[in-house]
């Protein structure tokens, strides 16, 4: 039985050293996914924000033409006579 031993020795240590691969390959992994992650967010959130502040400039400018729209039309129908031929 003493000569299985190092077989068993052996194959602890080679179980060992595949734990420690394993081991640091996920952990370099995670870094690099999370780095690229975090350069994939900071690449679309600069992207992103000009279209976010273009489309959100021209909504506002489309609200308030259309609010100055429908005021103007409010105001010429509250002056307006009722037989409609003129101003009062």
């Amino acid at each position: 039985m003493s000569f299985l031993r190092p077989f068993f020795v052996f194959c602890l240590s080679a179980r060992a050293a595949r734990t420690v691969f394993c081991s640091s390959f996920v952990r370099l992994l995670f870094v690099f996914c999370s780095s690229f992650l975090r350069l994939f967010f900071v690449f679309c959130s600069s992207f992103l924000r000009p279209f976010f502040v273009l489309s959100s400039s021209f909504l506002r400018l489309l609200l308030v033409s259309l609010l100055s729209a429908c005021r103007a039309t409010t105001a010429r129908v509250t002056h307006t006579c009722l037989c409609g031929s003129h101003i009062c």
